[in-house]
């Protein structure tokens, strides 16, 4: 005689319902922040305009703590690759001033985005993902005044 099991059987929603808190994805965005803060003032004691660092740690802060409620995760992950891009933008302009200081929030957010949980299968990089990625690359340039000199150009060149 065949005996059947009572127990019950968890299908994928209620597995998703009970998803680990990413406890290691909302430390390595707080971490972010703080070193985004931290290369910020070492750029501004070397007298350098550290508006991008304010900006990504600023990013990074709203992305770890948006992290914290299931509800908002989701917010929290388009935070954290917004933060990437700026870390991107800013490692490019900043290798030349306060050198690689500026890789330790890029390692921060790669770690957050490594580790944050999601279903099997699912890729973790997606079209809205990217388009804030490339928001945030293309905001640094802007805080910076970087693209004042090619409206400028572009204003003459169409004869404005």
């Amino acid at each position: 005689m065949a005996m059947t099991s009572h127990l019950p059987v968890e299908t994928a929603p209620e597995r998703d319902a009970h998803a680990a808190f990413p406890a290691l994805a909302v430390g390595s965005a707080f971490g972010a922040a703080l070193a985004f803060a931290g290369v910020g003032a070492v750029t501004w004691n070397l007298g350098g305009n550290g508006i991008g660092m304010v900006a990504g740690a600023i990013i990074s802060l709203l992305a770890g703590l948006l992290a914290l409620p299931p509800a908002t995760r989701s917010g929290a992950l388009l935070l954290v690759w917004n933060a990437l891009g700026i870390g991107c933008a800013l490692f490019v302009i900043g290798i030349f001033s306060v050198g690689a200081l500026v890789a330790f929030p890029l390692v921060l957010l790669a770690i957050a985005l490594s580790s944050w949980p999601r279903r099997d299968g699912e890729s973790i990089a997606n079209v809205p993902a990217i388009a804030v990625q490339i928001a945030g690359f293309l905001l640094v340039p802007a805080l910076y005044g970087l693209y004042d000199g090619l409206v400028a150009d572009v204003r003459r060149l169409i004869g404005l």
